[in-house]
């Protein structure tokens, strides 16, 4: 048997796995929860605790860093990590507990129960947890949808920052291509094969070639509904300004190589994707990720799979080339390039100028923050994005 209790920013996650006649005795123990009392000694071990963990963030890999900052980017409700440790402080015993007797009030209850388990079973599950802690319930509040960095002109956002370590001699480049939010699954399957043909030549070029750093990485998001495609690097040798210009340099000679694939060579990558996405599902905790992520976003296309790996197999040569074109080629009018820059300390942070052939032939112009309070200032003002889920012109299935 196991039960874990885990927590995101607004939502509680109980979850439990093992044999059915079980699960009553591990409910009982778990349900203890609702009567717990607080301590004053053991809040402020655990404030301490917090605090220090948020201090040790600043020495974590760089890479993460930028990952986390383009997470508060995408989603104006998110708090940094500067914001958390600083309202911690405020935070006091009082307030702790006046928040444990209402945390249950006004809630909304998604579930999922799979396996060999009834929906009898599940439903007397879900029951007694609400009575046992004692729910009120409200409607689910509407899902946080992505910011819109994408305009009428072509953009480059970067938001640069000093590592607060002084220690810290990496540098690390977040750097994500806006798509837009998932109206329809055919602009999914296009990112899906696009990100599943550039893993390989830009790994290639950008690590083994170029050797800018241990941590190359580039993959495709689905944050918040909006489409992205990322590459992620990080590099003790090589300034951000630098690694970003290879990145230049490598979608520069990508995109040739997508123009120019021959027809057969893109059938057999189509095939390779479609059977990948279709693969079987061998172990429950995959199956409980696939179903989840639905459940999740509010998509719940549970037959997603399938319909996915066919829309793949459905691409074209010209489509995937219009796709590129539109979204990613160095002058594609509707570019929304958007830059997290972290220096460690061998580089100075400092705006770079144009002085390479791509950078002078760019129709855009970069957008630079370099403060925490500027960058915060942006992010918030940003419109956004409908959100897309679930969608109008399909059926979701159970």
């Amino acid at each position: 048997m196991q039960g874990d209790i885990s927590f995101s920013s607004n939502k509680v996650y109980f979850q439990f796995r093992g044999y059915n006649h079980r699960f009553p005795s591990l409910l009982d123990i778990v349900l203890k929860v609702a009567d717990l009392e607080l301590d004053e000694t053991r809040f402020n071990l655990q404030k301490e605790r917090l605090d220090l963990s948020y201090k040790n963030y600043w020495k974590s890999d760089q890479y993460n860093q930028t990952r986390a900052n383009f997470s508060c980017f995408v989603d104006k409700s998110r708090f940094t990590q500067s914001q958390l440790q600083s309202d911690l402080k405020k935070v006091t015993f009082a307030e702790c507990v006046a928040f444990h007797k209402s945390m249950w009030q006004n809630v909304s209850v998604e579930g999922l129960s799979f396996g060999n388990i009834s929906q009898k079973m599940t439903l007397d599950f879900v029951n007694r947890f609400c009575d046992a802690l004692k729910c009120t319930f409200a409607p689910e509040l509407p899902s946080q949808p992505s910011n819109m960095l994408r305009n009428e002109s072509p953009s480059h956002t970067v938001y640069a920052l000093k590592s607060q370590n002084p220690d810290e001699e990496n540098g690390a480049v977040h750097t994500s291509f806006e798509i837009d939010v998932e109206k329809d699954m055919k602009l999914l399957s296009l990112l899906r094969l696009y990100a599943s043909m550039a893993n390989a030549p830009a790994f290639a070029y950008l690590r083994t070639q170029k050797q800018l750093g241990y941590i190359v990485w580039t993959t495709h998001y689905n944050l918040r509904g909006c489409l992205r495609f990322v590459f992620m690097i990080q590099s003790s040798k090589f300034s951000p300004p630098e690694m970003d210009e290879e990145i230049e340099n490598f979608l520069k000679n990508f995109h040739e190589t997508v123009r120019n694939i021959d027809v057969s060579e893109l059938e057999q990558k189509k095939e390779s994707l479609a059977l990948d996405i279709c693969k079987r599902v061998t172990k429950i905790s995959e199956q409980h990720s696939t179903f989840w992520r639905e459940i999740s976003l509010g998509r719940l296309e549970f037959d997603f799979r399938d319909r996915f790996a066919d829309m793949v197999r459905k691409i074209t040569k010209q489509e995937l080339v219009n796709f590129v074109d539109t979204y990613l080629d160095v002058n594609s009018p509707q570019r929304a390039k958007m830059s997290i820059w972290q220096y460690g300390n061998k580089h100075v942070l400092e705006k770079p100028e144009r002085t390479t052939e791509i950078s002078k032939g760019w129709a855009g112009d970069i957008v630079w923050f370099d403060s925490p309070e500027k960058f915060e200032e942006f992010r918030q003002s940003l419109a956004q994005y409908q959100y897309p889920y679930p969608r109008q012109t399909e059926k979701s299935k159970l």
